[in-house]
């Protein structure tokens, strides 16, 4: 994200950016909504894109808080702990087919911020196959591509949730016909 401006293009030299960002939710936001499934008047389970529709406009959905370097006083000097941003919500919320089908969030590696910055490394907890979330196992995602479109769109179709496989939810994967 650091590698480029506002407007797109590319940060000229070498990008500035933090060790850790920190994503504190705002408590108003999430006390509207249940933690058990809500159910509406005709017995139907209401979808958490049409529960997310009720936050207002310009509600401050998380506070951004960014950490300049790892607390480890003795490598790196004192480590700053600073609020940087907010994210607010600035329309009402939508459902679109672009949402659905066009917009996609990608995960970078940590290794392009390691070439730049190789002693952050140690101080970044690395996961395997064998850790748990909480008490539950992390199912293993299918590594062939049809399986896994499958069950996306079974996870999606069955909760409206791409992720229903990570939480053990019981869904029918969709393969294509």
């Amino acid at each position: 994200m650091a590698r480029f401006n506002v407007d797109g293009s590319k940060v000229e030299g070498r990008p500035v950016f933090p060790f850790d960002l920190e994503f504190e939710p705002n408590p108003d936001v999430a006390a509207m909504f249940p933690m058990e499934r809500e159910i509406d008047e005709n017995g139907n389970e209401v979808k958490f894109y049409d529960q997310l529709k009720r936050i207002p406009e310009g509600t401050v959905l998380f506070w951004v808080f960014a950490r300049d370097v790892p607390e480890d006083e003795a490598v790196f000097g004192p480590s700053n702990f600073v609020h940087i941003a907010n994210l607010r919500q600035t329309a009402p919320q939508i459902t679109s087919d672009f949402g659905d089908r066009r917009l996609f969030f990608q995960h970078e590696s940590m290794r392009m911020d390691f070439d730049l910055e190789s002693q952050w490394r140690d101080y970044v907890p690395s996961l395997s196959q064998d850790d748990t979330w909480g008490n539950t196992p992390i199912p293993d995602y299918p590594e062939d591509d049809e399986t896994a479109k499958a069950w996306l769109r079974g996870s999606l179709s069955d909760h409206g949730c791409p992720f229903a496989w990570l939480l053990s939810e019981t869904f029918n994967p969709i393969f294509d016909q």
